[in-house]
Order: C-alpha cells, then structure tokens, then sequence
C-alpha cells in the first residue's frame, strides 16, 4: 500500500524549473527530524529531507513523493519545504491512508460492499456519511454465518488442516476450536527426528465424547470434583469441539488433521480464504441469510440457485487441481 503526496504550484513569474522540494518540517514550528509521521503514535514515516519528486510543465511544478503505509486506516500529518533558488517556504496538511473497507480482501472491504449492495445500512454505523464501521457486531454476525453456510455445502480441500496439541501426562482431551471433521491423529516424536530431519508419526486411536455435568454442576472445575477429571479439562467441560484420545504417563506431541472452518472475522483487517478470492460469494452468501432471517423464500430461493450454481463451479476446480497433481496428498 503507498499513499502518494501531491502539490501543484502553479507561478508565471517564476522559473518553474528551479523549484525542488524535500519532506521537511518548518524549523520555526517543529523541531522533530521527521517529513512524514502517524497522528496516532506520532512515529516517523518518512525521515525529515526526504526529496519529492518534480515534474516540471510550461505552467505547473507538481511534487509529489509515494509514502510506504506500515499498515491500513491511518492518517499523516507532513510538512513540505518548497525552495527556489534562496527562497524557502513551507506547506503543512494532513492526509488519510488507505482505508481497510477500500483493501481488496479484507472483511472491511467484504463489509462495505455488503451494505453497499444489499442496502442493510442498519449493520454499520453510519452508510450516509461513509463510515461503515461495523454497528455492535451485526455485520461480523452476518458475515459468518454465511461463511458457515458456505462451507457446509461441499467438503473444501482448503478446509484440510493441520493442529498441533503439545498433551500434558495423564490428560485425555483436546479442544477443537472452528473444526468441522476430523480424519485423522496422529503421535509425534520429537525426539527421534529421521535423516532428513522429519519427526516420525504414529496414528493412533480417537474418539468424541459429548457428556457433561449435569445443570447444577455446570460450573465445576477438576479440583472441585476431582474423580470427573475425564469430564472437566481445567475449568472447562468436555465441549462438543473436542476429541477423545488414551491418556498416557507422560507428555506428548499430538497432531491432528481434519477439516476446519474459516477464521471468524470481525476486525476491518481480517482476512480468510473467502474475503481474498471471492469476497462476491461471500457477499451474495450474507445477502441470502438477510432473506432467510426475513422469511422471504422467493428472495431466498432467488439467490441460493446461482450462488450453489457458483460454487459448485469453484469446487470442481479444487478438484481438478487435486486430479491434474503430480503426486498423491501426503497425510502422514
């Protein structure tokens, strides 16, 4: 991201070609070494003599220099020293950086574009004057849960994932956080690394456990009923995101492939498989939970038809890629 710094003097009695221009603060009401800095931490962007760049027509200088953003939604404050010949003077402004909601690929981004084309203003702050901040959370709400009906419709190859679980001794559960399925588990040796350097892998055995306390014992701990430690897991019960496997005396380096969803979003900068490549699936997924929510099965069934349509296309071309791979997908 680069946010470029522009001025345009304009002079007949001048010769234009003299004129050069530096990122420097005026000596006489700033005295820090910066051109360029945040207005949040005040840290500097571009240091205090950076040279801007001249482009020199009949009638016109234009300055201009293509400041590095560290990150999205911030705003800068700059000084430029103008020169000509003997003469100096000096411009001060602020500027506004790239926004996330105008960041292809980020939840802002999705966001925006959401209320834009659904007409929900309601789900951000403030649509008529441009701030699509999100309104107590009902954009994020929205959003993933259409991610969730997205990802419950075919069984994605980006969804396979890896988990690591370092398990203490004696300890028989793992909690899952946004998993989907699990295929397989395997045990680790971390002591034992082959000749190339690879930790040897063990599948073992793994089951779910959906049990619990009973209502009046929802809030005990292992130390509280000690002989329910196969229950409680510190001071949480056995949730239904979790798997089961044979404790064992002592520590171990668990590893778990399976399917997972996305990562939830909330913040402007989040990104996940979704927002990246098809951030429209995503928005026509949020639109078509608006139409569930309104009992609206026209409107509903209006957008579910092209949108299974669409990803039923970008699903067969997961598969292709698997089916055009060079080699078979290694698991253990």
């Amino acid at each position: 991201m680069s946010l470029r710094i522009q001025k345009t003097i304009r002079g007949d009695n001048i010769d234009l070609s003299n004129i050069t221009a530096t990122l420097t603060p005026d000596p006489n009401v700033e005295s820090g070494a910066w051109g360029v800095r945040r207005t949040d931490s005040e840290a500097t962007v571009v240091a205090s003599g950076t040279a801007m760049t001249a482009v020199v027509s009949a009638t016109s200088v234009v300055l201009y220099y293509d400041v590095t953003e560290p990150e999205p939604d911030l705003r800068y404050e700059y000084w430029i020293a103008v020169t000509n010949g003997t003469d100096t003077w000096y411009l001060h402004a602020f500027a506004d950086g790239t926004s996330y909601t105008n960041t292809r690929g980020t939840w802002g981004y999705v966001c925006k574009r959401y209320v834009l084309k659904s007409g929900n203003a309601d789900a951000v702050l403030d649509a008529e004057n441009f701030d699509y901040t999100d309104r107590d959370g009902e954009c994020a709400f929205i959003g993933n849960e259409a991610l969730d009906w997205i990802e419950r419709q075919f069984k994605w190859p980006t969804r396979e994932l890896w988990q690591y679980e370092t398990v203490a001794a004696n300890q028989s559960m793992i909690q899952l956080e946004r998993a989907l399925y699990i295929s397989r588990v395997f045990e680790q040796d971390n002591d034992n690394p082959d000749t190339y350097g690879k930790y040897p892998r063990i599948e073992i055995a793994w089951g779910t456990l959906s049990s619990g306390l009973c209502p009046a014992q929802q809030d005990a701990t292992a130390s509280t009923i000690t002989d329910a430690q196969d229950i409680v897991f510190g001071d949480t019960q056995w949730a239904r995101d979790t798997i089961y496997i044979a404790p064992s005396s002592e520590e171990r380096r668990i590893v778990i492939f399976g399917g997972y969803h996305s990562v939830r979003v909330s913040d402007p900068s989040d990104i996940n498989y979704w927002t990246w490549n098809h951030p429209g699936i995503l928005i026509r997924a949020m639109m078509l939970h608006d139409e569930t929510f309104r009992r609206n099965t026209a409107g509903r069934n209006d957008f579910e038809v092209p949108l299974m349509r669409d990803l039923h296309d970008i699903f067969t071309w997961f598969r292709r890629h698997e089916l055009n791979a060079t080699g078979r997908k290694i698991i253990g």
